[in-house]
């Protein structure tokens, strides 16, 4: 029998105080009182919010937060309504993304091992200084794309959190073929990392998981120049309007 899915609050980033300021939840712990004025709604949409502190009155959170009220409801554009936002997350992923013991699971498509027979047919090389004339995207095969759409989509996501750990931790990857969960910070690495993990692919020591990292586009071509073609699969998708790319590599 399949375990319930676990009810957790949904965090909020940033909130409006009765001044009009805007506070993110490190405020919520300032000594001796917090800055913000009473009451207090979200930053985004305007419903009312209150305050939780970490651990003192709920348990499976490691610091404090803001909650919208009981019976409230976030607008229904917010861009903090996690909920709503993984639903659609879910119904626009081509089924690259599913709701899973209470996570949103990014499904890794299996790829060609680094360095195969036929590796290079479909896919450019390491990209140049000058990128692809209109903008366009690395080839990929349709169902590695989607993925890459839907992990550009959940980094957008988080980033509009912040990157709040709590919120982190409602999304995972699964390695292809389901052999495996992957806590998304371990999947998913940011601009600070991509060097070290281009130097592990090189190595040969990095874990044998799927990986994806997001960032700046001149980011994303960095790792992709410093790890080869032997090491990096050429799933680099590239997203002028917002700077943000994804690579991604299986074993």
């Amino acid at each position: 029998m399949a375990k319930p899915e676990k009810k957790r609050g949904v965090r909020i980033p940033y909130v409006r105080d009765a001044r009009g300021d805007r506070y993110d939840r490190s405020a919520i712990d300032v000594q001796p009182h917090p800055p913000y004025a009473k009451p207090l709604t979200c930053w985004e949409c305007g419903v009312d919010v209150h305050v939780r502190h970490g651990n003192a009155d709920d348990p499976d959170s490691a610091s404090s937060h803001y909650v919208k009220n009981p019976g409230k409801q976030h607008g229904p554009r917010c861009a903090y309504d996690l909920e709503r936002r993984g639903k659609e997350l879910v119904e626009s992923s081509a089924s690259t993304v599913v709701r899973k013991a209470g996570q949103w699971r990014l499904l890794c498509p299996p790829l060609e091992r680094p360095g195969t027979r036929g590796a290079g047919k479909n896919v450019p090389g390491p990209p140049s200084g000058k990128g692809p004339s209109g903008g366009g995207q690395a080839k990929t095969s349709k169902e590695a794309g989607q993925a890459i759409a839907s992990a550009r989509r959940i980094v957008r996501l988080l980033e509009a959190f912040g990157q709040d750990p709590d919120a982190v931790a409602e999304f995972a990857a699964t390695a292809p073929g389901g052999r495996r969960n992957i806590a998304w910070p371990e999947f998913c690495l940011g601009r600070a990392d991509a060097h070290q993990l281009a130097q592990d692919l090189i190595d040969g020591t990095t874990a044998p998981i799927p990986h994806a990292v997001w960032g700046p586009a001149s980011t994303a071509a960095a790792v992709d120049g410093k790890a080869g073609r032997s090491y990096l699969d050429k799933y680099v998708a590239r997203h002028p309007a917002s700077s943000a790319a994804a690579a991604c590599r299986c074993r």
